[in-house]
């Protein structure tokens, strides 16, 4: 499943390993972060990919996804931040045959008031 894929994914990044060798509160945190990412493409998918269907805009799908990853904290961080983009890009052009861009995404998240 998806949390398999992002799995493997950490395991590649230079993030991981910082994280393997840090203390257990850190690695509490990271798996904190990985139930947040799974709960939070779930609620992606269902509440605004799905919901909109074919008959959305760029601007509409973007604003649903800014209001769900909102408080998610991990977007902070590199390897949570691309497993989170991946996954829109892939299914918002599946999903709802719009065509999202990393560029999208990265003026969606600086324009979220935690990251102004």
């Amino acid at each position: 499943m998806f949390c398999d894929a992002l799995e493997n994914h950490l395991q590649d990044t230079e993030f991981s390993i910082a994280i393997r060798r840090s203390s257990e509160p850190q690695e509490e945190t990271a798996a904190q972060y990985l139930d947040q990412l799974e709960y939070l493409v779930t609620r992606i998918r269902r509440e605004v990919l799905e919901k909109a269907g074919k008959d959305t805009t760029t601007e509409e799908l973007l604003e649903g996804v800014k209001d769900i990853v909102v408080s998610f904290g991990g977007l902070s961080h590199p390897a949570y931040q691309n497993a989170l983009d991946g996954y829109i890009i892939s299914h918002s052009k599946s999903i709802c045959g719009l065509v999202i861009t990393k560029a999208d995404l990265e003026q969606t998240w600086i324009s979220m008031p935690r990251f102004s």
